[in-house]
């Protein structure tokens, strides 16, 4: 795994929590995850207008970010919030969907903080973060360090699976069944 341009520091203004969905392009529309699916999480740091993962910074990814506008149904009911694409192409696959808050604003208290103090937050989060099993194995801990978090691998192994899963069976033909 390679670390994010090896920065000293991360302005936290410029940092976004986002899920990982399932866009079709077809309908245009963000999919809700199916029951037994965990919902997966990275955070995006924003440079020149483009948002990128930071443990993935290769990845192109359509991004998206919630505008807090809800859609109601005709009865009234909640069914999801209204989106705004940010930066990337709409395609089938899986999008980030931003929170409308920088991480500055309800995350962390800091203007500024270092990559290894992002990657404690995410280690010692309870959301399912997709990049936290390689953020594991990269970091160099002791064994019996790397040992506390063999519970954490396991599960998130186990979530990053089913997600995977879910992805693979919205190819075409392809139903997805939950085991």
């Amino acid at each position: 795994m390679k670390d994010f341009l090896k920065v000293d520091k991360i302005d936290t203004r410029k940092l976004w929590l986002a899920k990982v969905k399932y866009f079709n392009a077809e309908e245009q529309v963000g999919e809700k995850l199916p029951l037994g699916v965990s919902q997966p999480y990275v955070f995006l740091y924003e440079i020149d207008g483009k948002y990128i993962n930071l443990f993935n910074p290769l990845e192109e990814v359509f991004t998206c970010q919630y505008n807090n506008s809800q859609f109601l149904d005709e009865a009234g009911n909640d069914i999801g919030f209204w989106v705004m694409p940010v930066s990337g192409e709409p395609v089938n696959g899986p999008y980030y969907v931003m929170d409308s808050r920088s991480s500055r604003t309800y995350i962390f208290d800091e203007d500024e903080i270092d990559m290894d103090y992002l990657k404690y937050h995410i280690l010692n989060s309870d959301n399912f973060f997709i990049d936290r099993f390689d953020i594991i194995n990269s970091l160099p801990l002791l064994e019996r360090v790397k040992f506390k978090y063999i519970l954490t691998m396991i599960d998130d192994s186990n979530k990053r699976r089913r997600f995977d899963s879910y992805l693979k069976s919205k190819e075409k033909g392809v139903q997805y069944k939950r085991v």
